[in-house]
């Protein structure tokens, strides 16, 4: 890639490589052995992740939207979702922005969302977010010291040090995930995502059961 390209989101296909440029709206694809190029595209979006669902290519550019590419010659956008997450007390669903690295993990999208440590798993119909992942602050790198003299309140991790990257392997049921300026990759286990959101129902239901409830004076 020349260096005039900022190489962004990847993903493998069959036997091509595929991948978009942050500004430059030019995606690449490439032959998965001999990494040769094979042609280029454009996209209307920035682009920031890319995943497919063995369908569509699934594009993000670091808002609440996610963009489903034909994989043919056009790569034209075939379909557009917007990702929210549903609020308390019948209002509206809000939405999810900084949507970043995805990956397609069993009839989800799994996305690192920019700036924070978790992981959003979106239904591709609706959109929503029907769980969230967070990443443990155990797997972060240690951050460089701060100078001297430098507060308690303000030693932050850098915010470059962001959770951004996940990959999941159907074959032994793991989540790889690692981040930006991170040395390490971590294997994680992997529990099927209707089972986290049947115990994080369940859990609510029982919090809801157990909170009292103010009766009124009579």
């Amino acid at each position: 890639m020349e260096a005039k390209y900022f190489g962004e989101g990847l993903t493998v296909w069959n036997d091509r490589i595929y991948q978009l440029t942050w500004h430059e709206k030019t995606g690449f694809v490439y032959d998965r052995d001999s990494l040769s190029l094979i042609r280029t595209f454009k996209h209307s979006f920035e682009g920031w992740g890319l995943t497919h669902n063995s369908e569509h290519l699934i594009a993000s550019d670091g808002s609440d939207q996610i963009y489903f590419l034909s994989p043919n010659d056009d790569f034209a956008v075939v379909k557009t979702i917007r990702v929210r997450e549903a609020q308390p007390n019948g209002r509206s669903p809000a939405p999810v922005n900084r949507i970043n690295e995805m990956e397609w993990c069993e009839g989800l999208i799994y996305a690192n969302l920019w700036y924070s440590d978790r992981i959003a798993l979106i239904d591709p119909n609706t959109g929503f977010v029907m769980h969230y992942l967070t990443v443990p602050d155990a797997l972060f790198p240690a951050p460089p010291p701060p100078p001297p003299g430098t507060p308690r309140s303000q030693r932050r991790r850098p915010v470059d040090l962001v959770a951004n990257g996940i990959a999941f392997d159907s074959v032994t049921k793991r989540l790889w995930i690692t981040g930006k300026w991170w040395d390490k990759l971590y294997q994680i286990e992997y529990t099927p995502a209707a089972e986290l959101i049947a115990a994080a129902q369940a859990a609510a239901a029982a919090q809801a059961q157990a909170a009292p409830t103010d009766r009124g004076k009579g």
